[in-house]
């Protein structure tokens, strides 16, 4: 692991956890079927629609890391991976992935039924994932994903972004391009709403992921106006679970959804840490209960 690839709390930043599970599992698929070169001929991607990564160890520069995986089930559209990060040296997994692919259309971005040859393929690489690797915190029951702009405002959530997608940031079919590239400490720090209020709101302490779930419905385009909404779902001794979710301003529509679970960590120990009772009282006070969506108090 590079040096690049460190952050500020020391270790390897999960941003890049998540691109190699994107890009493994991109492998995977093209080792099962039409390889990349194939599907641009025929005007198919693949894209990540639903990626639930769970963090098990923090790991260090200088760390040697492998994935390995396969396929879990597929049908249609959709294959559904598991992949695994193991630290080769030290032994340990690093983390773990469930990640759901889709073929797509390059040009609607619609659902592309998967050949036949392909299925069958994918049904040779079938793998049962170990139960830990399942969603703790963040189930689909608790990404909200029937949540609508409308239930934000009676709860008393305010939308703290809007933009309107500029052309120039999208690809040639209209639709906006992924990030260039990967970087540990951004060019600028976008709001994320009421969790700007508790990233740095203790020292000497810090809030690295355990678990982090992005649910796409659609890729936005140009001309879209999005909004986002953030939201604290739940308080526990050590865990926040909190998202974002964005829609399309003029029209509502749920676009995506980003989710956190984020354990309280004492950095001189490197170790997690339960929160007072005043902190955790803090923090309950910054939640969203009147939300419609499944609460339930983390580790």
């Amino acid at each position: 692991m590079p040096a690049a690839e460190i952050d500020n709390l020391g270790h390897m930043n999960t941003n890049f956890y998540v691109q190699r599970a994107r890009e493994a599992g991109g492998l995977l698929l093209d080792g099962l079927g039409a390889g990349a070169a194939a599907r641009r001929e025929a005007g198919l991607i693949v894209e990540a629609v639903d990626c639930h990564n769970h963090f098990r160890r923090e790991q260090m520069q200088g760390a040697l890391l492998r994935l390995s995986g396969g396929v879990v089930a597929a049908a249609g559209a959709r294959f559904e991976l598991y992949l695994e990060m193991d630290n080769v040296r030290a032994q340990e997994t690093a983390a773990m992935f469930r990640l759901t692919m889709e073929l797509q259309h390059k040009v609607t971005r619609r659902p592309a039924e998967a050949s036949a040859p392909w299925l069958r393929a994918a049904q040779q690489a079938l793998v049962e994932p170990p139960g830990r690797s399942r969603p703790q915190t963040l189930t689909f029951e608790r990404l909200g994903v029937g949540l609508t702009p409308d239930d934000f405002a009676r709860a008393g959530v305010r939308p703290h972004l809007r933009r309107e997608i500029p052309a120039a940031e999208c690809d040639a079919d209209g639709f906006l391009a992924p990030e260039p590239r990967l970087r540990t400490v951004p060019d600028s720090f976008p709001s994320q709403g009421v969790m700007d209020q508790i990233w740095h709101r203790f020292e000497g302490f810090a809030w690295p992921l355990l678990e982090l779930r992005t649910h796409d419905l659609r890729r936005p385009r140009a001309g879209d106006v999005l909004e986002t909404y953030a939201a604290l779902l739940s308080v526990g001794h050590k865990v926040i679970h909190w998202g974002s979710w964005v829609f399309e301003a003029r029209t509502g529509a749920l676009v995506s959804i980003y989710q956190q679970a984020n354990i309280l960590f004492n950095l001189a120990t490197r170790r997690p840490q339960d929160m007072s009772a005043e902190v955790r009282a803090e923090m309950t006070a910054l939640s969203s209960p009147g939300l419609p969506v499944a609460h339930q108090a983390p580790g």
